[in-house]
């Protein structure tokens, strides 16, 4: 049984993989849009918390008058209009967190209705094994979360070059449907945004 300190250690590993991870989706975002002049920045929790417009947007009402702040990664705004695009949730890994991004897409699309939600992600593997498989299976024999995010997802974005390249995992995730290569998702805000 791992130690008190072993947990700790590994948690803290996690979410420093996930930071950088995020910021990762961020700044690549970023560089596209700004090397092909389009009108959209992604923005940080801390940058969207402090846009009076878009912090109100995300804050979710509860329980009369409370608002608490969701699962908000990510967002890609539309500089002409102000208005968001899109959310992203970036995970390394699922670990039974998924449930968490699924609930807010269902809230997020209730109250911002065109936006876009998504999730990006290495695809770092299942974890129950010292082989590499994907989280996601394939079309023909999809996971539960790859059924959950075809149902109620926009989109799902693998970086597999993420995954070897900067945490050192092989692995090629089956990509179909909505389950697609990061590259495209830069292609796809444009569109959703209508530039």
């Amino acid at each position: 049984m791992p130690t008190h300190d072993a947990v700790r250690s590994r948690q803290a590993k996690a979410s420093q993989e996930g930071r950088e991870f995020q910021l990762y989706v961020k700044n690549s975002l970023n560089a596209n849009f700004e090397a092909n002049n389009v009108k959209i920045l992604i923005l940080n929790e801390k940058e969207i918390f402090n846009d009076d417009h878009l912090k109100e947007l995300f804050l979710i009402p509860v329980r009369g008058f409370n608002k608490k702040w969701g699962d908000v990664d990510l967002v890609a705004k539309n500089l002409e209009t102000k208005n968001p695009i899109a959310l992203i949730s970036c995970k390394t890994s699922l670990h039974g967190r998924f449930s968490e991004t699924l609930f807010y897409s269902t809230v997020y699309k209730m109250r911002i209705p065109d936006l876009k939600v998504v999730f990006a992600t290495p695809d770092k593997g299942k974890q129950d094994s010292d082989r590499w498989k994907s989280e996601w299976g394939s079309l023909t024999k999809p996971t539960k979360d790859r059924l959950l995010a075809e149902t109620y997802m926009d989109g799902v974005y693998i970086d597999n070059d993420y995954l070897r390249t900067i945490l050192g995992f092989e692995g090629n995730t089956i990509l179909g449907g909505k389950v697609r290569p990061f590259s495209q998702l830069a292609t796809d805000i444009v569109r959703w945004g209508n530039f």
